[in-house]
């Protein structure tokens, strides 16, 4: 199974990916979805857990697919 902690850095890590592609920083998508930019940087870090409406609002944005933020290969929930 994968811990909280394993989710939050590969969530991270994806959105990360997401942001770079499309090259979006992080005051950018802080402003586009009402949030403060440490708020940004806590879930690059894997610090913070977003809410599912985060995780939409994200995709949204992003044009990126919820799948590739939240999809870690094999693992078994």
């Amino acid at each position: 199974f994968m811990s909280e902690v394993e989710w939050l850095r590969n969530f991270g890590n994806a959105l990360t990916e997401a942001m770079e592609y499309t090259n979006t920083e992080q005051a950018e998508l802080a402003d586009i979805l009402g949030m403060s930019q440490s708020s940004i940087s806590r879930l690059m870090n894997g610090q913070q857990m977003p809410d599912i409406r985060t995780i939409l609002l994200i995709a949204h944005e992003l044009d990126w697919h919820v799948d590739d933020l939240t999809n870690f290969g094999d693992y078994v929930f």
